[in-house]
């Protein structure tokens, strides 16, 4: 069989991707056991609750003494 060469050969395809030999690396060695779907679940509620402490004094705790519903209605505060 012919070299598939567009120099040589007139059908070979021109636009083609170069052939090259396919490389595999080595299986890594094993690692420590990964955690099961329980405690990826129980570790993103509490990142969740964390987050969320950590947002609540922000928005509650102002300068102005606006929370955050203050803020979305556009509501004021005034003392009575």
């Amino acid at each position: 069989m012919q070299e598939l060469d567009p120099q040589n050969n007139p059908y070979a395809n021109p636009y083609a991707a170069p052939q090259s030999s396919i490389y595999s690396p080595p299986p890594l060695p094993q690692q420590e056991e990964l955690v099961d779907r329980g405690m990826r679940l129980i570790a993103a509620i509490l990142d969740s609750v964390l987050y969320v402490f950590s947002m609540v004094p922000g928005m509650i705790f102002r300068s102005d003494q606006r929370c955050l519903h203050d803020l979305v209605a556009d509501t004021i505060m005034i003392k009575a």
